[in-house]
């Protein structure tokens, strides 16, 4: 009993560095096995239908699969069916320009992982978190510039964690999900998860909500699969009293959003804009406007999930209850002039048909 507890207490309470990067290992090993035994589930049931599959090597190609180095410590979450699918494949000869394109993204983001450091070792943005005390004396306007920071490091920090493993992993032929996009441009929960981390949302989708809910499932369904994916994120993420604020707002946000997709598309609110004779623009503006609450909840959520519930507690008191209601309006206004932002990347990205890959 006092091994198990110590054992325990070795993988959550993460001390040290060593304590930290076994404890990161575990948690990506769990979702590969997962991914593992549920693919093969899968294969099992199609047997049943005469589909027959090659079962020699699997324990090694499981330990391949786990222990793969490139990404082992930091990711990105590969699914086990396209990491053997690029394992089998035949040897193909090397080009020059496949090469240094290879080369290129190494340095690329070698050129982040430099810039990072630069960040760590001159702004102190990712250490004020430790410092409540020292967050909570800030104006309004640094509170915010602050909280964008940390945001904006966050990102650059995956991008860095999810791009050297990629970029080493192209030399061997393998295909990974998209790097995360700039969350500065992202104005929706469900375009959040979807490419920030496009590996662990395939995951969730494809593993929990989608057999949960199934296919052109009822409302019912569709809020438990959603239940039970961010239920598995707050168990996977350490299960602490920040991580659950984090997950609630997550689901609460993407169940908002979804019920607003849902009544832009019925009937009544068609008849209603012929009926006020809502053009595109006002109807855009409109999108922006009741948008940018979801997008204030997920920067304040975001907070909980990168600063801790202290910081985060803060961040919720100095914008939404302390002079209420201007400060709230103000940032209001910011993040509807965001959503524009985003929604013309977007269509953008749509006009000139560039990858959502970056």
């Amino acid at each position: 009993m006092q091994c198990t507890e110590k054992f325990k207490n070795y993988l959550v309470v993460s001390d040290t560095p060593e304590e930290f990067a076994l404890a990161v290992v575990i948690n990506w090993t769990n979702c590969r096995c997962i991914s593992f035994c549920m693919i093969k589930c899968d294969e099992k049931e199609k047997e049943q239908d005469g589909e027959n599959h090659d079962k020699s090597n699997e324990l090694l190609y499981l330990l391949a699969f786990c222990l793969y180095f490139p990404f082992l410590f930091s990711g990105p979450l590969v699914m086990y069916d396209d990491f053997l699918r690029d394992m089998s494949r035949s040897l193909y000869s090397w080009s020059l320009q496949w090469f240094l394109g290879c080369i290129l993204l190494v340095v690329r983001y070698s050129l982040w992982f430099l810039f990072n450091d630069f960040v760590l070792h001159y702004f102190y943005v990712s250490a004020l978190h430790y410092q409540p005390h020292l967050v909570a004396q800030l104006p309004l306007w640094s509170l915010c510039g602050l909280g964008f920071a940390m945001s904006q490091f966050f990102m650059m920090k995956y991008t860095v964690l999810y791009g050297l493993p990629t970029a080493v992993a192209r030399f061997e032929g393998f295909k990974t999900p998209p790097r995360p996009k700039c969350i500065a441009r992202i104005h929706l929960y469900s375009d959040m998860w979807k490419y920030f981390d496009n590996g662990l949302y395939t995951f969730l989708k494809r593993f929990i909500y989608v057999p949960l809910v199934g296919s052109g499932g009822a409302i019912s369904s569709k809020l438990f699969g959603g239940a039970a994916s961010f239920a598995f994120v707050y168990i996977w993420h350490g299960m602490s009293n920040n991580i659950l604020i984090w997950t609630m707002f997550n689901f609460l946000g993407v169940t908002l959003e979804n019920t607003f997709v849902a009544f832009a598309g019925s009937w009544f609110y068609s008849d209603l804009k012929r009926w006020l004779a809502i053009r595109s623009t006002a109807s855009r503006q409109l999108k922006a406007f009741v948008t940018a609450p979801l997008l204030i909840m997920s920067a304040i959520s975001n907070f909980y999930f990168i600063c801790g519930g202290d910081v985060g507690d803060i961040f919720v008191r100095r914008i939404i209850l302390e002079g209420w209601p201007f400060p709230i309006l103000f940032i209001w206004t910011v993040f509807f002039s965001m959503c524009h932002v985003s929604e013309e990347v977007k269509s953008w990205e749509r006009r000139k048909m560039i990858p959502k890959n970056y």
